[in-house]
């Protein structure tokens, strides 16, 4: 598949990198409220905030295949934090696109968003997550990915680097 994305640098037109979109989005979750813990995942982010939980992913060449993968890690990750937790939210799973070729809408359980809705879509819906339960699902996700190295669902944190798809 040709790749279409072109950006001009120094007034010349290249193609833009794959990696373009998802290190976007990276940016975009780095620079979510302090009240959002994000975790690195596998090929996602996992986010974890006042207003809900989601697995986050960009939609690459394959949206239907972003949306499957996204939700069906959103329910390992979730499955996963119901064996620490007596409550856990439903994670939703959210795949972030650049709106030219994304077709919004919701396809295997996945919302697909345009990447400039991300963080309205994070932050401003409802608080659905109380202070004790995002402090316990911290905790979970600390004590899960520091002690020995191992993680639940792939979860690390601290990289600055994005996950591949």
């Amino acid at each position: 598949m040709l790749n279409r994305n072109v950006r001009i640098v120094d007034d010349r037109r290249v193609f833009r990198s794959r990696s373009d979109a998802a290190d976007r989005l990276h940016q975009q979750l780095r620079a979510l409220p302090t009240q959002f813990l994000v975790y690195m995942l596998d090929a996602a982010w996992f986010v974890v905030g006042p207003t809900g939980l989601f697995v986050v992913t960009d939609q690459g060449d394959d949206p239907s295949g972003a949306c499957t993968r996204a939700a069906s890690q959103a329910q390992t990750v979730r499955s996963e934090l119901a064996d620490e937790l007596h409550w856990v939210p439903f994670v939703d799973a959210i795949v972030v696109g650049d709106g030219r070729k994304l077709d919004i809408g919701t396809v295997s359980d996945c919302a697909l968003i345009p990447r400039s809705l991300l963080r309205a879509t994070l932050c401003d819906g409802p608080k659905t997550v109380d202070d004790e339960s995002l402090a316990r699902l911290a905790m979970v996700g600390l004590r899960r990915v520091y002690p020995r190295g191992d993680s639940i669902a792939g979860w690390t944190t601290g990289s600055s680097d994005p996950p591949t798809a």
